[in-house]
């Protein structure tokens, strides 16, 4: 068990591809349980907005810890897991001085329309993250 969430949610160390590929398959099956575990527990628009930050954080850090044991097994730096949030980052930089009190308001239809315009990049962080899968699952180069 702690075996488990030592190689789900820890940074250092190395892992094998198989490993890797278990603790992805272990994410893909048990993230959505537990978010749907905690659905529930927001009843107010700001309450989701919250339960949303919280999954997004355990939902990026998980792949991202993964992906730097992986390159580390592989001779790379860690850093490149990282390569995916650049877009995400830049999306969040280039916020317009609105979002902050669409996000404060808590109402979900001016906060998806402050977002949507900037879906283009999460599609490129999507991207960048199936490359950067496909690289650790092959082995690199």
């Amino acid at each position: 068990m702690f075996q488990a969430l030592r190689i789900l949610l820890g940074w250092s160390g190395r892992i094998g591809r198989r490993s890797w590929v278990a603790g992805l398959a272990l994410y893909v099956l048990l993230y959505p349980v537990l978010v749907a575990m905690a659905l529930p527990l927001a009843s107010t628009p700001r309450d989701w907005l919250r339960l949303a930050a919280v999954a997004t954080a355990i939902g990026l850090w998980i792949p991202f810890a993964l992906a730097a044991k992986r390159l580390r097994d592989m001779g790379r730096s860690p850093l490149w897991a990282l390569l995916p949030l650049a877009p995400i980052l830049a999306m969040l930089v280039r916020l317009p001085p609105f979002a902050m009190v669409a996000i404060e308001s808590g109402d979900p239809d001016l906060i998806a329309a402050v977002f949507e315009a900037r879906s283009e990049l999460i599609g490129v962080a999507v991207i960048l993250q199936s490359l950067l899968a496909v690289w650790l699952l092959l082995g690199g180069p």
